[in-house]
């Protein structure tokens, strides 16, 4: 693929909204040739989101590019609409993690949970998001509001996360493998995602390349942003090498 030009199309995870998390790492690229996709604008749940993604890809060059729950979307979408590459960051590749398990049941049995009110103040404090990040004072009240980008604010968008996350759990019942380019940019200090699962899921990624942000968590897009697009452009101006291995 040389230097061929594709477009980079950003996905991530509900209840966290797009602009807010790859906004750094649009700033580091520029604008061109990249589009950051409202997840929950594709459909309420896995199947139906994956879907309509991967009908958009085809006949286009286009990376995939997600984080957080927005995993399973992309995977499915390369997979079946041919998308030129994929890249994977922290999130739940293979199995769902033990606090993605416990929204799935929240938001089945405590919808209420997502409203605001309760949400913000939960995700803000010392047990919740400041764990993922390597520098908790980066994930403030402010910083939360942002990331969340307005996706739990009014009723209808509340009952779309809802149903997306419900949906988590069932996607993992019938995965394939995606024989196209993988990049896994994984930071590895992430205590819900270990590093090792992005070596283990080359059993579904054959043409798989593991580039590790050191010391990463989950939030190291919005920490560390120039790590993922660094690794991600050099990748692109490889002609999306698959043969290193870190």
């Amino acid at each position: 693929m040389g230097t061929e030009v594709v477009e980079r199309w950003l996905l991530a995870g509900p209840p966290f909204g797009g602009e807010p998390m790859w906004e750094a790492v649009v700033r580091r690229w520029g604008p061109a040739q990249v589009r950051v996709v409202d997840v929950l604008a594709l459909g309420p749940e896995i199947d139906v989101a994956a879907q309509a993604l991967a009908n958009e890809l085809r006949g286009r060059s286009v990376v995939l590019i997600a984080h957080g729950t927005a995993l399973p979307v992309a995977w499915r979408a390369a997979r079946d609409g041919g998308a030129a590459g994929l890249v994977l960051t922290n999130g739940p590749l293979l199995r769902l993690d033990p606090v993605a398990r416990a929204a799935a049941a929240v938001a089945r049995v405590a919808p209420w949970s997502l409203h605001p009110r309760v949400a913000i103040p939960a995700l803000a404090s010392s047990l919740a998001l400041r764990r993922l990040v390597v520098n908790p004072y980066v994930m403030d009240r402010d910083t939360v509001v942002a990331l969340l980008g307005g996706s739990l604010d009014a009723p209808e968008r509340r009952q779309l996360v809802q149903r997306y996350l419900r949906s988590l759990a069932d996607s993992y019942d019938q995965q394939a493998a995606f024989e196209g380019p993988t990049l896994c940019v994984w930071g590895d200090a992430d205590v819900l995602h270990p590093a090792a699962i992005a070596d283990e899921a080359r059993r579904w990624f054959p043409r798989l390349r593991h580039v590790a942000v050191p010391g990463g968590r989950l939030f190291h897009p919005v920490e560390r942003p120039w790590s993922l697009a660094d690794a991600v452009q050099d990748w692109l101006a490889g002609g999306l090498t698959v043969t290193q291995m870190s």
